[in-house]
């Protein structure tokens, strides 16, 4: 008999999340039984289409684009989230309701969680959670890779080939497969963004089109921009939240001046008292502690490099938190027009 199987989603572009039950087709192959009316609250966003249940991501720290689209941060390899996991999410009520609203006596589904096969009556009256698999599709994964990650998952199940799992009260899975504060900081750093440099929001003193040979020019980001950013995921279950957060913090800016015979300042390209990256020119005289001087004139374009530290915290006791491999970068064009001063003897 045909054996229908769930697929939740988890998007890379999920905003703030909310209380809901969304449950779409997450491809064309799945059948998705009809949620029943009652069924329990999970913890979900969406946005384009994105779908999380369980796993919540608020991004009210996260990058929105203001300067454009956001950069995604990209690590070492090793640290990429898990393809797919076991979660809580039914009361054996509430998943009775649910197989109910879909199954019925002599289905193969009501055979295991009904009549004793191994489970009777959908272990009402017991204490624990009904777990569910989930996937983490994503356009950077091959849709295979996560098949087989799930398919691995639900092979730890009993039976096998389910999407459903009892665990008792105060227990998890066997066979491993469920999320880790360190998982759960992977996942929120695959949410997180960090901005373009973009030429509107760097400053330059003299200005762009105002650069001049042998004088200083000062250069800096707008904080306002440029500025811790976070997200936090959270697993929502009937005990304690699990939640970590991944936060990443503009440390350093490189300058390329696009002059190999331009000096380059960068003792003062981190970050300062007041917030910025650089140092904000208020009148200062000497050489700038970020920024360059150029020794001949014409169109020039200043390529800039910001570099993020990026680590993480969880309040799972196995897994505290620590720096995420890196680095991070930001990057993007200034173009400026360098002129030359004719001074005029009489």
């Amino acid at each position: 008999m045909n054996r229908p199987r769930i697929r939740s989603v988890i998007g890379l572009s999920v905003t703030l999340a909310v209380i809901g039950l969304l449950a779409v087709p997450a491809n064309a192959d799945v059948v998705n039984p009809p949620p029943p009316p009652g069924s329990p609250p999970v913890g979900s966003g969406s946005d384009s289409g994105d779908i999380s249940v369980w796993v919540s991501f608020d991004e009210s720290k996260n990058y929105h684009g203001e300067s454009g689209p956001g950069q995604q941060v990209t690590v070492s390899a090793d640290w990429v989230p898990p393809l797919c996991w076991w979660a809580p999410k039914y009361t054996p009520q509430q998943f009775a309701d649910f197989m109910n609203s879909w199954s019925k006596p002599g289905d193969f589904e009501y055979n295991i969680y009904h009549d004793g096969h191994p489970y009777t009556n959908f272990n009402i009256g017991q204490k624990g959670m009904w777990w569910e698999s989930f996937e983490n599709w994503s356009p950077n994964t091959y849709w295979k890779e996560v098949d087989d990650c799930g398919t691995a998952l639900l092979a730890t199940a009993n039976p096998p080939d389910q999407p459903w799992t009892w665990a008792a009260a105060g227990q998890v899975p066997p066979g491993g497969g469920t999320l880790t504060g360190q998982d759960l900081g992977k996942l929120a750093l695959n949410h997180l963004r960090v901005p373009p440099i973009a030429a509107q929001n760097v400053g330059l003193a003299p200005k762009a089109d105002k650069q001049v040979v042998n004088l200083s020019t000062w250069l800096w980001l707008d904080q306002a921009i440029f500025h811790p950013l976070s997200v936090t995921a959270t697993l929502k279950a009937p005990m304690p939240p699990l939640s970590a957060t991944a936060t990443a913090t503009p440390v350093a800016l490189d300058i390329d001046p696009g002059d190999a015979n331009a000096q380059v300042f960068t003792s003062g390209c981190t970050g300062d008292n007041a917030g910025h990256i650089g140092r904000v020119w208020t009148g200062q005289s000497g050489d700038p502690a970020c920024g360059i001087v150029y020794r001949n004139p014409g169109p020039r374009t200043i390529t800039l490099k910001l570099v993020w530290n990026v680590t993480w915290t969880s309040n799972d006791p196995a897994y505290p938190g620590g720096t995420v491999p890196g680095p991070v970068t930001s990057q993007g064009t200034v173009p400026v027009t360098v002129n030359e001063i004719q001074s005029i003897n009489n």
